[in-house]
């Protein structure tokens, strides 16, 4: 792991590969770049710059000097935004997963020059909070998310349903990234979702002149998919919904081999278009 300062900020990141095109992975709630082990582990990092930075509050990055200020999406959002320009990244693609997905579109939305954006397991949010949880399933329990303190149990159910389809049980680094993260950064970040602090991604995606991915794994259990295909989508990837066989939340770890290989496409796919 490497570190950067932004905002007076340790930002812990992991880079693989120096190939011309820079992908960006950005983890959900409340993990970190080792998410992505998988990846950065793959023979994409011999063809691209890998890059994953932990968020403040998770990982091996700081916690938030100004917790009601950063952790929310904008907040987020501009931490990476301050790191790619510190490293002069240009024009990279994004790959968010669950909430990154949502950290991405909040990135995208501000005008940075991105060649390309993946979402994976991620619902594009309204401004509309009669409706902000439309795209996720209706059985799912999102207490985890609104708690400073949680027990062991609590952490292990989470990270038991984020990661469905793991095979045997989940790696111990994310069982400790989420019992780690700063708990404050939880319910903050979900008061200012219901509080609309965010730009809205669901009209983001009607007019986004980026490529755009969608990625799902074909038993996600935490995204209503009927409502992400009922959102209009100005330049969405294939023209569908990519759905990943026999993975679930994060296919990026149940069918790696079949994700990686999505990704690439994708990857030059954005590329040619550029």
């Amino acid at each position: 792991m490497q570190h950067i300062d932004i905002s007076g900020h340790s930002i812990a990141y992991h880079e693989e590969g120096d190939g011309e095109q820079t992908l960006v992975f950005v983890h959900g709630n409340p993990m970190s770049s080792g998410i992505f082990d998988k990846q950065f582990s793959s023979p994409l990092k011999n063809k691209y710059r890998l890059l994953a930075f932990d968020l403040p509050g998770h990982g091996k990055s700081d916690n938030a000097l100004e917790p009601e200020a950063t952790y929310t999406l904008p907040g987020h959002a501009s931490i990476i935004r301050c790191a790619l320009e510190k490293l002069q990244i240009k024009a990279p693609i994004l790959i968010g997963f669950s909430l990154g997905g949502n950290i991405a579109l909040e990135l995208s939305a501000t005008g940075i020059g991105l060649m390309g954006v993946m979402l994976i397991g991620c619902n594009p949010l309204p401004n509309d909070t009669a409706h902000i949880l439309d795209g996720y399933a209706k059985d799912i329990n999102m207490d985890f998310l609104n708690k400073n303190s949680v027990s062991d149990e609590e952490v292990e159910a989470y990270a038991n349903l984020v990661l469905q389809g793991t095979v045997g049980a989940a790696p111990k680094f994310i069982f400790n990234d989420a019992k780690h993260a700063d708990g404050r950064s939880r319910p903050i970040l979900m008061t200012s979702i219901f509080s609309s602090h965010f730009a809205d991604q669901a009209a983001w995606v009607r007019t986004c002149p980026l490529p755009l991915a969608i990625v799902l794994g074909e038993n996600d259990r935490t995204i209503n998919r009927q409502h992400l295909r009922s959102l209009t989508y100005g330049s969405l990837w294939r023209g569908d919904i990519q759905v990943i066989p026999n993975a679930c939340h994060a296919p990026f770890r149940d069918a790696a081999g079949s994700f990686n290989t999505l990704l690439e496409a994708f990857v030059k796919t954005s590329c040619a278009k550029a």
